[in-house]
Parts: structure tokens; sequence; C-alpha cells
């Protein structure tokens, strides 16, 4: 599954944007993206979206815009599936692409979190889903591309450990995933 883009709206150091639309980032079916840019510039804050997304982090204070309460933080994938497989998971399109938004707003009572809210988009229309029940959707987010940080300045050696514990990730997840296809059959 490849990641074609990414928007996102009151993150940290991404406001509402033009139009109040955020910014979204477009990344040409590649599997390799690399984000190159001055200081400040919001690099880690597209990670720290993406990461937020993808493994449904509670957000804090400083992570609304501005420290905007009264805002909401919007992040929006569209995945484009890249085998017959991640087709028939329910989601996609006909030319294999689907869309999901997640929403964040604070909650002031009792405990002054966040609340996230999932939405896929079905022929043309946001449908909200509930994330612990839908196992469809759990099987779809164990498949987002992960990112990888290679923060400038690091030396081969932390490169190469950086790598080797990504190949082990991917590896075991793997080898767990088969395990759990055999008990199941």
């Amino acid at each position: 599954m490849k990641l074609s883009k990414l928007r996102i709206k009151n993150f940290r150091a991404i406001g509402p944007g033009n139009e109040e639309k955020g910014i979204e980032i477009n990344m040409m079916s590649s599997d390799i993206i690399f984000i190159l840019g001055k200081n400040n510039a919001g690099k880690s804050s597209i990670l720290n979206a993406y990461d937020a997304f993808i493994n449904n982090l509670t957000m804090q204070e400083n992570d609304f815009y501005g420290k905007n309460l009264k805002l909401q933080i919007e992040i929006e994938i569209e995945l484009e599936a890249d085998s017959d497989e991640e087709r028939q998971l329910g989601f996609f399109d006909q030319n294999g692409i689907t869309s999901i938004r997640k929403i964040w707003v604070w909650k002031t009572d009792p405990d002054n979190c966040s609340e996230i809210s999932t939405f896929i988009l079905f022929a043309g229309d946001w449908r909200k889903v509930d994330e612990k029940k839908d196992n469809d959707l759990k099987r779809l987010q164990k498949e987002f591309p992960e990112t990888i940080w290679i923060r400038g300045m690091t030396t081969s050696q932390e490169t190469v450990n950086n790598l080797k514990k990504l190949v082990q990730k991917v590896v075991l997840q793997s080898l767990k995933d088969k395990q759990e296809y055999f008990e199941a059959g």
C-alpha cells in the first residue's frame, strides 16, 4: 500500500492555511519519500502528524496550532492499494484509492484530553467508523506505510542501526502474520 496524499490542518506548526484547508502533500506514488527543508519549516510536524494518525495518538495542548484548543486537528491520508488482497478490504474504490480522515477535538471535562473520530470516504461521502470494532479497518491500519526518522547529521552507524531495527520489525511482523494465518486455517 502506498501513501499518495497527506493533508494536515491545525497541527503544531501547520495552521489552517489558505481557504482553511491546511496543507496537502502529494506523494507521487513513490516507495520512498524524503522531506527536506530549513529549520522550523514544519518537517517534524508533518512526520509527527502522520505518526499520530497511524498510531491513534492522543493530542496534547501543544499539538493544537497556536495552542488554540478551540480548533480541531484534521489529518487525512489517501492510500493506493498495491494488491488485490488490499483492494478486497472493502475500503478502496474501483481505482484502488481510499481516503481516511481523523479529527481530534479538545475535551475540557474531566480529563483535559483530546478525543479522536475516524471517517472513511465511501462513494463520495464521509462515514464515521468505530476503529475499535471495525476489524477490516484494523487490518488496513496494519498495512499503513511506516515512517523512518533519519535526522540530519546522524553517523553512518546510527543510520545502519535505524535500518536494522526497521528490517527486524518488518520481518517479525511478517512472521507473526503468517503464524496467525496458519493458526486460523
